[in-house]
């Protein structure tokens, strides 16, 4: 009986009634809208969420506005926006500059290479001396640290 089932299922072809037609159609109908509707509530429960959140998710969502915005300000128009990023980058440059300057001191240059390398020796120096203390005190020293 096995077999005789094996060579027919090629052969079999399920042909539903008119009524079970429509119902399965009707229950399908019914599955979309459910899951429209469950979608729909997890859209409204995901934004509500996002309001609880408050300003931050607000702001986020502006930074990333304007970051599509200068990408499209890119695309239109290249040398202009490469010519503003570069003037930015300076103007950062410059009070960096500024700030290791009243920092270690305005040194004996007055390049802002030598400020930099300056600037660069002295944190090095210092991470060395906190390096010193550390060790002297975790050895349980007494006295001065040479």
């Amino acid at each position: 009986m096995a077999q005789n089932t094996a060579q027919n299922d090629d052969q079999v072809v399920f042909a539903l009634p008119e009524e079970e037609m429509e119902a399965w159609d009707e229950r399908e109908r019914r599955w979309q809208e459910e899951t429209r509707l469950r979608r729909e509530e997890q859209r409204t429960e995901a934004e509500e969420r996002r309001q609880e959140r408050g300003d931050g998710w607000n702001e986020w969502r502006a930074q990333q506005r304007v970051w599509e915005e200068e990408k499209e300000e890119q695309k239109r128009d290249p040398k202009k926006w490469k010519k503003e990023k570069d003037e930015e980058i300076e103007k950062w440059r410059r009070r960096n500059d500024e700030l290791w300057t009243k920092t270690i001191g305005a040194g004996g240059s007055s390049s802002s290479n030598n400020k930099r390398s300056d600037a660069t020796q002295y944190t090095w120096d210092w991470a060395k001396l906190e390096n010193q203390e550390k060790t002297f005190l975790e050895a349980g020293g007494c006295g001065k640290i040479k």
